[in-house]
């Protein structure tokens, strides 16, 4: 802990309160991830990673999310595009705790192009996550009704 030594004003110790500058080892490990890398787009970083550690393409972080995962999430078309087409991302691989695809997050997230990529490449629009919710429930559930229409018409 550190502390900054700013007073502001007499008797003032706001800045006085130490600030921790801790990470945690899940932290550290995943700002060095290939899921970080692809939640930021970085296709460069995802291709160094795979070509220095092929098993990796297949990894997950502390909680399951697979690069996949973070670029469906953070609605990066190309970045999905680029994984998929690499074949060494499983389309329905799911989270640990809650079960969830790339599918959820790209529905829940309103992310209606990564969606139809996903189920091109044979995403399951049938697979619940945790609380018993598909992927469309959770468009639905976030007002993305256009998503949850074309994920219900493949029931």
């Amino acid at each position: 802990m550190i502390t900054t030594g700013w007073v502001h004003a007499e008797g003032c110790s706001c800045c006085q309160r130490p600030v921790p500058l801790a990470q945690s080892l899940d932290e550290i490990a995943f700002e060095r991830s290939i899921q970080k890398a692809a939640a930021m787009g970085n296709r460069q970083r995802v291709k160094e990673i795979i070509q220095r550690s092929p098993q990796q393409a297949y990894s997950q972080d502390s909680s399951g999310y697979t690069a996949l995962h973070y670029a469906a999430k953070s609605g990066d078309i190309e970045m999905c595009s680029w994984l998929l087409a690499l074949q060494a991302f499983p389309v329905n691989a799911t989270t640990k705790g809650g079960v969830s695809t790339a599918l959820h997050r790209a529905a829940a997230a309103g992310h209606m192009e990564i969606v139809r990529l996903l189920l091109s490449y044979g995403a399951d629009a049938t697979k619940e996550d945790a609380e018993g919710n598909t992927a469309a429930v959770k468009a639905s559930i976030a007002g993305y009704h256009e998503i949850e229409e074309l994920l219900s018409q493949g029931k």
